[in-house]
C-alpha cells in the first residue's frame, strides 16, 4: 500500500487522486497488514461478504450493519478509498456497503476471507503480531457484551461467534483459563465468559491502543471496567 498507512490515512509527500462524492476506487488497504487492517479483517470476517455476481460474475464485496452503526461502514469505505455515499439504506433500518472491485476481492481471499465465509474461515486468517485488533473486530461484528442483574448480584456477559477453528485459537491465545466453547444449532461456535475479574480483563486486552470500535459495545466495556472488582 504505497499512498496510505495502516489508518488509511495519506502519507505526506505522496501523490494522490482525491475521491469527489460518490466516486472510489480501492486503494490498496488489505495489501498491507497493520493493526487496523487486523481489526478490519476481523469485523468482515464475523459481518462482511465475497462473492460473484451479476451476469458477468463480476467480484464484489458487501457488508450490512444498524442504521445506528452506519458510521462505522463509512469508515471503511473512506479506509478502502470510497466516497461515504456508496454507504446505502434499506426501508429495514439497514445500512449497507457495496463494491465492484476484483483487487479488493483478491486481497482479502489472500488475507483468509473465502465466500461463503461461515464455512470456510479459519485460524489461519489471524494475522501474525495483531491478534488483540482481529479479535476485537471479530466480536464488533459478531459478539455480545451485556451486564445483567438478578437479585443477588450483577453478572457481565461476553460472547464471540465464529467457526469452530476460528473461535477454538481464539479461546486459547486469551491466555483465560475460564469461559465455554458453545456449539449452535447453525454450526457456529461460541466462545462465553461470565462473571467480573476475567471479563475485565478480556476488555483490557481487546481494547488496548484501539483505533477502531463500535461506540456502542465500547460504552457497555467503559462501563463495566469502571466498576469495582
Amino acid at each position: 500500500m504505497k499512498n496510505r498507512n495502516e489508518k488509511g490515512q495519506f502519507i505526506k509527500g505522496h501523490k494522490f487522486k482525491r475521491n469527489y462524492p460518490g466516486w472510489g476506487a480501492y486503494n490498496g488497504y488489505f495489501s498491507g497488514m497493520g493493526p487496523g487492517q487486523a481489526y478490519w479483517l476481523g469485523f468482515i470476517a464475523g459481518d462482511g461478504s465475497i462473492g460473484r455476481y451479476g451476469n458477468f460474475k463480476s467480484k464484489h464485496f458487501s457488508m450490512a450493519l444498524k442504521k445506528k452503526d452506519d458510521y462505522h461502514l463509512k469508515t471503511l469505505a473512506n479506509l478502502l478509498g470510497y466516497s461515504t455515499d456508496y454507504v446505502k439504506y434499506s426501508r429495514e433500518k439497514v445500512a449497507s456497503l457495496q463494491i465492484a472491485s476484483k483487487r479488493l476481492y483478491d486481497d482479502l481471499i489472500k488475507r483468509g476471507i473465502r465466500p461463503r465465509k461461515a464455512n470456510n474461515i479459519d485460524e489461519k486468517i489471524i494475522p501474525d503480531n495483531y491478534f488483540w485488533q482481529f479479535f476485537l473486530g471479530l466480536f464488533d461484528a459478531d459478539g455480545h457484551i451485556g451486564i445483567y442483574y438478578s437479585k443477588k448480584e450483577k453478572i457481565y456477559r461476553f460472547s464471540v461467534f465464529g467457526q469452530e477453528k476460528l473461535i477454538t485459537e481464539i479461546k486459547n491465545r486469551t491466555g483465560i483459563d475460564v469461559g465455554s466453547l458453545i456449539k449452535h444449532k447453525n454450526g457456529k461456535l461460541s466462545y462465553q465468559l461470565t462473571g467480573r475479574v476475567q471479563i475485565k480483563k478480556l476488555l483490557k486486552l481487546i481494547y488496548k491502543d484501539s483505533s477502531y470500535f463500535l461506540k456502542r459495545k465500547k460504552e457497555i466495556a467503559n462501563k463495566i471496567l469502571r466498576e469495582e472488582a
